[in-house]
């Protein structure tokens, strides 16, 4: 936001929604400048409580918290199916459409 309040001398929110947000699971991150007034604030939180829980964070915590709840939750995903997969590999009794 930093970069932006350099060019723009108005109000700025930073929102961050993530993917499980397609399935009203998600969370989305929001942060704003001083500037925003107290309305545009309830607002822009009232939209994104309609597909997630909305967390207020600062701005210079954005970087952690994306990691946390939109690329960590993909990742750990991630692993636990190519688990699913060896151990499938492994197995004589079960198949992958029957778990997967």
């Amino acid at each position: 936001m930093k970069n932006i309040e350099k060019v723009f001398d108005g109000q700025i929110s930073k929102v961050t929604p993530t993917v499980l947000s397609e399935i009203n699971e998600g969370i989305t991150l929001i942060s704003h400048n001083d500037k925003v007034r107290e309305e545009n604030k309830v607002f822009i939180k009232s939209l994104f409580e309609k597909i997630s829980k909305v967390k207020r964070i600062r701005e210079e915590d954005f970087p952690f918290a994306v990691e946390i709840t939109s690329c960590a939750s993909g990742f750990l995903a991630s692993i636990f199916n190519e688990l699913l997969k060896s151990s499938l590999r492994h197995n004589n009794t079960m198949r992958e459409d029957v778990v997967i």
